[in-house]
């Protein structure tokens, strides 16, 4: 029995889970008040042990629901602590705005919160697979037509991530003093292993406060703040943004380093595996090709400081960097400093 996650095991069943799914979604969403489901089939898609769960429900329904328009499919998400709620606040307040209607990018339709179990019922949105899936497949070494279907898909990720900024749905305000106090956080864990590791690290934090209060940050928009190539579901050549458990206001460069450098990232990681070759010089090269193709999709419809982009991402390799030993993944840390030091080099800032 996992205690942090007291839904489980009624979510896991698919007779508790009929009912529960019935009673939530006939008291959070008017339009469905009289739903009445018939069975359900559970299947876990996603589960951390002691952290969250994902359960996608197919619905089955008796004679009613003819003429009715009753999900086939809907989602529960369990998670310890408070992230449900948030994840519910944020998807409500994205569902009323004009990203509902929204021709560049799906979202989905927030269904129910239960606080009593901190379960979250959402629709489903369709997706074969995820953008992380397909630069797996494509990266390194892919094909000049699959890069070119990768980088149509960027395109559109970029596109879709400009409508979210622009929908104007509110949450709470995230900023970088919140990124650079838990980088600090992480480093003071390290620093309880590494004696002075905190001292040798600080002038170059305080090199990035300096610069970030120098180059002053874009207005909040609604943002997603986890936003990484696995939370874009891909389908019939649309795209579909999930997992808004992170969902606040900040400004524009915040998810638009994050996914530039979970783009970097992840290639990294593929090169750790004993079966796949360490990304060369080239690879690197397209890698970067593909994150400025991103960043420039995304300028073409609207604002961006790439100067504020450029201070995030040094953040999010720097964290990168730091999790290796938090984590004890002492395999990434070569291309995890990799990505840093290149990063860093290539910079117009002045960064170090």
């Amino acid at each position: 029995m996992d205690t942090a996650l007291p839904a489980l095991a009624i979510l896991t069943d698919p007779s508790r889970a009929r009912a529960l799914l019935e009673d939530g979604i006939r008291r959070g969403s008017p339009a469905h008040a009289d739903i009445s489901i018939a069975g359900c089939t559970p299947t876990v898609t996603r589960y951390n042990p002691g952290s969250r769960c994902t359960v996608v429900y197919r619905l089955e329904y008796g004679a009613e629901p003819e003429g009715k328009d009753w999900p086939e499919v809907v989602v529960a998400k369990t998670h310890r602590g408070d992230k449900g709620r948030i994840a519910y606040l944020g998807m409500r307040a994205l569902w009323e705005s004009e990203l509902r209607r929204s021709t560049a990018v799906t979202i989905a339709e927030p269904l129910a919160f239960l606080p009593e179990l901190r379960v979250l019922i959402q629709g489903a949105v369709p997706g074969e697979s995820r953008l992380s899936d397909l630069m797996e497949s494509v990266l390194p070494g892919g094909t000049g037509r699959d890069m070119e279907g990768l980088r149509d898909v960027l395109a559109k990720t970029a596109r879709g991530l400009a409508a979210l900024h622009g929908c104007g749905a509110h949450g709470q305000t995230f900023g970088w003093e919140h990124e650079s106090a838990d980088v600090r956080k992480r480093v003071g864990r390290l620093a309880e292993w590494i004696p002075g590791f905190d001292g040798t690290l600080e002038p170059a934090l305080a090199r990035l406060d300096a610069l970030a209060a120098s180059h002053p940050p874009q207005r909040p928009v609604p943002s997603h703040r986890s936003f990484r190539p696995a939370q874009v579901l891909l389908h019939e050549g649309h795209i579909a943004f999930i997992d808004f458990d992170g969902f606040c206001e900040a400004e524009p460069a915040m998810d638009l380093a994050r996914f530039r450098a979970s783009i970097k990232q992840s290639v990294m990681r593929l090169g750790s595996d004993e079966e796949r070759p360490e990304p060369s010089l080239h690879v690197l090269s397209e890698l970067d090709g593909l994150c400025d193709l991103f960043l420039e999709e995304y300028a073409r419809v609207a604002p961006v400081s790439r100067e504020r982009v450029a201070l995030w991402e040094t953040l999010y390799l720097l964290e990168s960097v730091l999790n290796c030993g938090l984590k004890v993944e002492p395999e990434r840390l070569e291309g995890s400093m990799a990505l840093l030091e290149r990063h860093v080099g290539q910079s117009r800032l002045s960064l170090v």
